[in-house]
């Protein structure tokens, strides 16, 4: 049997162009288990129509929390992702988002 190497394993990342001037490629990781969770927990919120200021900054938080996971190195605060993200980039972003663990998840090994 082959040695499972995770030090030369390849990954597969979600690639973002920002909307700044540079038009930056951010290529995004997947997440962690419990980030996961965080995101299964809010897009089931907002599958069951659920709204107001508390899911806004709900998905803002995570959103960040995601775009931190980025293998550039770039670090982003809530403020920045607010700023460069309206609500219906967000939605659009957490789709987006949502397909590629949905491809990483349904993948063959």
């Amino acid at each position: 049997m082959e040695t499972l190497n995770f030090k030369t394993l390849k990954k597969q990342f979600c690639p973002i162009v920002l909307p700044d001037e540079k038009g930056t490629k951010v290529l995004l990781t997947t997440p962690n288990k419990s980030l996961l969770e965080e995101f299964i927990d809010l897009t089931s919120s907002l599958s069951e129509a659920k709204t107001g200021k508390e899911v806004t900054q709900d998905l803002y938080k995570l959103t960040t929390k995601i775009f931190n996971l980025n293998i550039n190195k770039l670090k982003f605060t809530r403020s920045q992702i607010e700023s460069m993200f309206d609500l219906e980039d967000v939605y659009m972003f957490m789709s987006h988002y949502a397909t590629f663990i949905s491809e990483i998840t349904n993948s063959k090994n």
